[in-house]
C-alpha cells in the first residue's frame, strides 16, 4: 500500500471509528427532547420513561464486557457486523414497539449492540496504529465522544420539528445501517496470529487476576 493510499485509508478509518464511538451516545442523547411526547404516546409517568435511559446504559456496559473478549478470539469484523446489524434492527424495533415494556427490551438490546461500537472502535484503533499515531487517533475518538452528547440533543430537536419521536429513531437506524454496511466492507484488522483464544471464559479468569492487584 502506497503512502497516499494508506493516508486515505487511515482517514476513512478515522471517520468510521469516530461514528462507531459516537453511535451509543447518539442513541442515548438524541431522543432526549422527545421524552415528553414519548411519555404521552406510551401513557406512562416520567419515572417510567426515564427507565429507557437506564436500560440503554445497562446494555452498553454489558455489551462492552461481552464483545471485547469475543473480538479478541474471533476477530473484529464479524462481531462488529453482527453488533451493528442488531443495533439497527433493535432501533427499528423501538419504532414499532406497541408498549413501553417492549420498548424497554429493545432499548436494552440496542444498548448491548451499541456497546460493541464503543469497545471495537478502540480495539480497531490499537490494531491499525501504534505509538504517536495511536495517541492521535485516540485523541480524535475522545473528541468525538465529547462532542456527540452535546450535538445529539440538538439534532434530535431539529428532527422533532418535522417528525414525531419515531423520526429520531429512524435517523439512528439509518446511521446504524450505514455502519453495518461499512463493517461488512472493512477488512479484518486482527490477524489470526494475534488472537487470544478462550473468549468470555478466558476473560473472566483474567478479571479475577486483575481484581486481585491492589494497584
Amino acid at each position: 500500500m502506497t503512502q497516499t493510499k494508506r493516508s486515505r485509508w487511515l482517514l476513512l478509518m478515522t471517520v468510521f471509528l469516530g461514528m462507531l464511538a459516537a453511535i451509543a451516545p447518539l442513541s442515548t442523547d438524541m431522543y432526549l427532547p422527545a421524552l415528553p411526547s414519548m411519555m404521552t404516546a406510551f401513557g406512562v409517568t416520567p419515572s417510567v420513561i426515564q427507565l429507557t435511559l437506564t436500560a440503554s446504559m445497562a446494555g452498553m456496559a454489558l455489551g462492552q464486557i461481552a464483545v471485547g473478549p469475543i473480538s479478541d478470539d474471533k476477530g473484529r469484523r464479524l462481531p462488529l457486523m453482527v453488533g451493528m446489524a442488531v443495533f439497527t434492527l433493535s432501533t427499528v424495533g423501538c419504532i414499532w414497539s406497541p408498549s413501553i415494556q417492549v420498548f424497554l427490551i429493545f432499548r436494552l438490546i440496542q444498548g448491548c449492540a451499541g456497546g460493541a461500537g464503543i469497545v471495537l472502535s478502540r480495539a480497531i484503533a490499537r490494531d491499525i496504529c501504534k505509538g504517536s499515531a495511536l495517541t492521535r487517533l485516540f485523541a480524535m475518538l475522545m473528541l468525538v465522544n465529547g462532542i456527540a452528547p452535546i450535538l445529539a440533543p440538538v439534532i434530535g430537536g431539529q428532527i422533532l420539528r418535522f417528525a414525531p419521536w419515531e423520526g429520531v429513531f429512524l435517523f439512528i437506524a439509518i446511521v446504524g445501517l450505514i455502519l453495518t454496511v461499512s463493517a461488512g466492507l472493512m477488512r479484518e484488522t486482527l490477524p489470526q496470529r494475534r488472537r487470544v483464544s478462550g473468549g468470555m471464559a478466558a476473560s473472566m479468569k483474567s478479571f479475577t487476576a486483575l481484581f486481585r492487584q491492589p494497584y
